[in-house]
This record gives C-alpha cells, structure tokens and sequence, in this order.
C-alpha cells in the first residue's frame, strides 16, 4: 500500500489531519511541526501552542507522527479535563510559577488559583 506524508497510509493521514484538527480547535491554538529526524529515534516531533498549553510552546517526541498526535491529543484531553492542584514550583532557579500535582501543566507565575 503506498504511503503520503510523513510516511503515513492513507487512513492514518486521515485519522491525523482529524488529530491536528482537534488540536487547533480553539482560537488561538496552534501547532507547529518539526522537521523529520532521520537520526532518531525520535523522528517526529511537534510543539503546540493554545490556553491548555498556558500559551507556552509545549514539544511532543515520538518515533511516528500517529505517535506524537496521540500523545498531544490525550496529553490536551488530560488538561483540560483535570481539577488542578496547583503547587508553587519556586525553588532556588524558578524565580515564579505554579505546577498541577495531578496533570504536571506548568503555569506562570502571579495568577489567581483556579478551584
């Protein structure tokens, strides 16, 4: 069977156009990929931006694109959907911020805390 992109069948270009779909659903989402790494492992790689993100580019590794959007897709699923607890994360080099015990999101600093 022939491969397209990022050597993809064509039902799985399918299923991951419908992944970076998901992934710029919101306004201002974005999601930006990286040039293949034909010296990987990882191979394949992506940053996403977005509010679930906090707006700071957040990269996804992985040794097929399936891979890397699966994993952007449940980690924005898994963000969205958690009832943070948020924790200072200042220590001797981070000066401000906040990070989520549950969903590992990190947060900039000065913010009110979300219940």
């Amino acid at each position: 069977m022939s491969r397209i992109g990022f050597n993809l069948r064509a039902e799985e270009a399918v299923e991951a156009w419908d992944m970076l779909a998901d992934l710029c659903r919101e306004e201002g989402d974005g999601v930006t990929v990286n040039h293949e790494n034909p010296e990987g492992p990882p191979y394949y790689g992506i940053t996403c931006e977005g509010e679930w993100t906090d707006w700071v580019g957040v990269d996804f590794q992985g040794n097929t694109m399936l891979q890397v959007l699966r994993l952007a897709c449940v980690t924005r699923t898994t963000r969205e959907n958690c009832e943070h607890e948020w924790k200072d994360a200042r220590n001797d080099v981070v000066t401000s911020g906040e990070f989520c015990r549950k969903c590992h999101m990190v947060r900039a600093g000065n913010r009110e805390s979300e219940k």
